[in-house]
């Protein structure tokens, strides 16, 4: 663990605004989730923007805190009851300067039953998620990789996440 916090610090100090690694999703009963959050290039983006047109597309999700470490300290969080780092992060990396994405499992993600997003009603979470992607669309009109992919999102049905137990 050390030697990551060494790394990170390493390359924050190599001038690297966003570092992005891959996560390992699993609940307390060590169930693995279906993974959609790895990117699969490994790689240096210098422009915010090629960054998250990099990342939106269909199949990854990118819009969660616990997938970055962040270089700002002035971070713009909007607040939301839920999906907040979904809509705050499209604007953290179109700022940035200089991203890169390790495909390094740098983050074991728990998820909690307890926690507030799994407390909330099906139709609830997807009020809010529509309502997320429908400021992203607006936001992000001009840039249209972008808004297709939040078009996208807006037009799925969340759906539960595949599980498989670690063995």
């Amino acid at each position: 663990m050390l030697m990551l916090i060494y790394f990170i610090r390493y390359l924050l100090y190599q001038g690297y605004d966003v570092i992005r690694f891959a996560p390992i999703l699993v609940d307390k009963d060590l169930f693995l989730y279906d993974n959609k959050f790895i990117y699969p290039e490994e790689g240096v983006f210098n422009n915010g923007y090629e960054a998250l047109r990099k990342f939106s597309v269909p199949e990854l999700r990118y819009g969660v805190f616990w997938l970055y470490c962040f270089k700002n300290h002035n971070l713009k969080i909007r607040n939301y009851k839920v999906y907040e780092d979904t809509v705050s992060i499209p604007d953290i990396i179109c700022k940035s300067k200089r991203i890169i994405n390790l495909n390094y499992y740098g983050y074991y993600h728990i998820i909690h039953s307890n926690s507030y997003s799994c407390q909330i009603s099906s139709e609830e979470k997807e009020r809010y998620f529509k309502k997320t992607c429908r400021y992203l669309i607006k936001r992000y009109y001009k840039r249209s990789s972008i808004r297709k992919y939040y078009e996208y999102h807006f037009q799925r049905k969340k759906t539960d996440r595949f599980k498989k137990a670690i063995n």
